[in-house]
């Protein structure tokens, strides 16, 4: 299946939630909660990073950008912003580091640029008043998360569909719990460091690295039916089997396009999405086997 030409332009996020982290252990209290490693990581760069239950399953995934050696912002789907906010507030203690949400002050735009945009891919630049994140490619596009400062947002660009072809999921409410770290191939994006250790559910996720216990894996599929997040993608031949759950979903067109996580050993197969066939696209990166 060909992969739609996607139309560059500048969109605002409403669905995205901006939750900072301020103080002297900004980066050793996240450090000890994300998947990813913030004691190592530079100030003026980001990556994705998840926070995960003791059983390794994703509460809420989404992008932490260390824009100052004690300033660090997580930006995730708003539908699970509060619900973090408090529960990171409960494990903080007496640690030197405020939350807070910093959504409305750092408003979220997508920016999609034909080609390559001014920003490298992983590092965060300053912008008159936040912040621009070079998130990644796809389909000859940049991507660009812009946070704060001039924005102006109109709806003419593909924004949502260039995610999705990333080939990246994002969990949201609809999905809390609902995956492993790789069943979404976090690990092959960078999302998982495995040499840090001591964040929630973080035995479970290496464990299942190292014994190459994972039997689902994260897919671009494409449906002309509606597909929302949670929803069940089955055998074709069977609508009883499922294989597979929605993670994110965009229209575009006459189709839905998503991310999906699905059994490997079905994902070859013919699959449905009530009653309407689901085509499986291309991955636009490897997928890391081992470590």
């Amino acid at each position: 299946m060909t992969i739609p030409t996607l139309q560059p332009g500048l969109q605002a996020l409403p669905n995205l939630y901006v939750l900072r982290a301020r103080g002297a252990e900004a980066s050793s209290f996240l450090h000890n909660m994300l998947t990813q490693d913030l004691l190592l990581m530079p100030a003026g760069t980001g990556r994705l990073a998840s926070l995960c239950s003791a059983k390794g399953r994703i509460m809420a995934s989404g992008w932490v950008l260390k824009v100052a050696a004690e300033e660090i912002l997580w930006v995730l789907h708003a539908s699970l912003g509060a619900v973090m906010l408090k529960r990171l507030n409960m494990f903080k203690l007496r640690m030197k580091v405020q939350l807070d949400d910093a959504s409305a002050e750092l408003a979220s735009c997508g920016v999609l640029t034909a080609g390559s945009s001014a920003v490298a891919r992983g590092a965060v630049a300053a912008n008159a008043g936040g912040f621009t994140f070079g998130l990644g490619h796809a389909a000859g596009c940049d991507l660009d998360l812009q946070l704060g400062g001039a924005q102006g947002a109109d709806t003419t660009g593909d924004w949502h569909l260039a995610q999705i072809l990333t080939g990246i999921g994002q969990v949201t409410s609809a999905t809390a719990e609902a995956f492993v770290p790789q069943m979404l191939n976090h690990e092959s994006v960078g999302g998982v460091n495995f040499k840090k250790g001591c964040d929630p559910g973080q035995e479970v996720v290496a464990r299942s690295q190292f014994r190459g216990a994972i039997k689902r894996r994260g897919y671009i599929v494409s449906s002309a039916g509606p597909m929302l997040p949670g929803d069940a993608i089955t055998q074709a031949a069977d609508p009883q089997d499922e294989v597979g759950k929605v993670c994110n979903s965009v229209p575009h067109g006459d189709r839905f396009y998503a991310i999906a996580s699905l059994h490997t050993a079905a994902a070859d197969h013919s699959l449905a999405h009530q009653g309407n066939p689901v085509q499986v696209l291309e991955l636009p990166y490897p997928l890391l086997l081992d470590i």
